[in-house]
């Protein structure tokens, strides 16, 4: 069975206002949490956890199987390369827009403006960036805009499926709270049969955040710090 989506159990009663940084990875200050509400804080934590890779892999993998399976996105095969291009709705009532590039068979991804929006759900999901897919790592630059937040992950990982650990200079950026360098490794808990989760991630801006995946539970919620005080606990899961 698979666990429920991305919630965000927090600690703390009150949310302070939104803050918005200038786009941009390169131009971001470096991460504080004080200005941020909890909505832009667990999409850091999340993101922290290799989240917006994660989901750009999804998004990519669910997104062949609908245009295979309904037409939607329109699929151009060339034989070297695959392009999936929105505009859409699928069988299922989902909307497609944007375009997708699938290169060396399937392993990098390239996505401009390619954007998922679930037939309940009132605003899509969009992806833009590149990413490098192996058995072994996973490498790219990926922004996500989901639920009026945009987040944007610098990542060197190796690892697969939800284990991965920091294997180069790796960054997380998110509107409201700004830039913050990724270390640790981590396995997460997908499915309620998977064993314990292990490892932890820290994330270092002007505040640290700290994730401690091993202390979570059967469910996959992770406890994490903000400056060493505990702050709440994210229940994970992929989401696209």
């Amino acid at each position: 069975m698979r666990l429920t989506p991305l919630v965000a159990v927090l600690a703390t009663a009150t949310a302070a206002a939104a803050c918005a940084t200038d786009e941009g990875a390169d131009d971001a200050p470096a991460a504080s949490f004080d200005k941020a509400n909890e909505a832009q804080i667990a999409r850091m934590i999340e993101a922290g956890l290799g989240g917006d890779a994660i989901a750009a892999r999804g998004v990519a993998g669910f997104a062949e199987s609908m245009a295979h399976g309904s037409g939607c996105p329109h699929l151009v095969d060339d034989g070297g390369t695959v392009t999936l291009t929105g505009g859409c709705l699928d069988e299922r009532g989902n909307r497609w827009d944007g375009t997708l590039v699938m290169r060396d068979e399937g392993t990098r991804l390239e996505l401009t403006g390619f954007a998922f929006q679930h037939g309940t759900r009132p605003t899509p999901t969009t992806y833009d960036g590149t990413l490098t897919i192996t058995e072994t790592a996973i490498t790219g630059d990926i922004t996500r805009h989901r639920d009026a937040i945009r987040s944007r992950s610098v990542v060197d990982l190796v690892g697969s499926e939800y284990a991965f650990a920091v294997r180069g200079p790796s960054t997380v950026e998110v509107e409201g709270i700004g830039r913050a360098d990724l270390t640790g490794s981590w396995k997460l808990k997908a499915y309620l049969s998977d064993p314990p989760a292990t490892g932890a991630a820290t994330l270092t801006g002007a505040d640290v955040a700290y994730i401690d995946v091993t202390g979570g539970d059967a469910r996959g919620c992770y406890p994490y710090t903000i400056n060493g005080a505990f702050h709440g606990i994210l229940c994970y899961a992929e989401s696209i």
